[in-house]
């Protein structure tokens, strides 16, 4: 991700059967974007997440022309900080999900040995 006082770096959400498209084009879209600085971030069952990097003046008019071609823009700020308490948060998460997960195994030991389970006859 570069973000300085003249790049920055959006994300381009491309449906998956357009991958090839925004590959062979997203250079094209505006004059003042950085040649073969796409990178695919995430791929799913529809859609691919890519970087693009380009001058931040070009920003509003790439988005434009990115739009006509069927690709949603996003900007993207990267904060370390946001990314240290996202991971804080996720740690903690995991954490009470196996306090949570080890309570109810627990409980779930202690109410079937009180079950009385006698065999029909």
């Amino acid at each position: 991700m570069v973000t300085s006082e003249h790049l920055v770096t959006l994300l381009s959400i491309v449906p998956k059967y357009s991958q090839k498209d925004w590959l062979s084009s997203y250079e094209s879209l505006d004059t003042f974007v950085v040649p073969r600085s796409s990178k695919k971030l995430y791929e799913d069952n529809e859609y691919a997440l890519y970087t693009v990097t380009l001058f931040a003046k070009v920003v509003d008019n790439f988005k434009v022309h990115a739009r006509e071609k069927g690709f949603q823009i996003r900007d993207f700020e990267y904060s370390p900080e946001a990314q240290e308490s996202r991971k804080q948060e996720l740690e903690k998460l995991l954490q009470d999900q196996e306090v949570m997960r080890t309570s109810l195994l627990q409980w779930c030991y202690a109410s079937y040995s009180e079950l009385n389970c006698k065999p029909e006859q």
